[in-house]
């Protein structure tokens, strides 16, 4: 039997998925770990996100902005009717009575 180097052992020399050994895929995730600390992904995610969450609403208010100004005026007044009517009803008083 041929001698493995730690190498082999580990599957660095492996062609595909399916030959790298559960030792190889250890060593694999540590390293994603090592390179994630390194490259900051999750403040980089954190980033995204948050600029995301900030840039949704005026891409909302221009969508509806832009469907007000080409959409047919009694088009738009039945959909916000429905809108409406699928809303719950406000509340008539904040407080209790007693």
């Amino acid at each position: 039997m041929p001698e493995r180097s730690d190498n082999d052992a580990a599957g660095r020399e492996a062609q595909r998925p399916s030959e790298i050994p559960p030792r190889g895929w250890f060593a694999v995730l540590k390293r994603v770990k090592a390179e994630v600390k390194e490259d900051n992904v999750p403040l980089l995610a954190a980033g995204v996100a948050f600029y995301a969450m900030l840039a949704i609403f005026p891409a909302i208010i221009a969508v509806v902005t832009v469907y007000g100004m080409v959409a047919d005026p009694a088009q738009v007044e039945s959909q916000v009717n429905e809108l409406a009517r699928a809303c719950p009803p406000a509340p008539t008083s904040c407080s209790s009575s007693s």
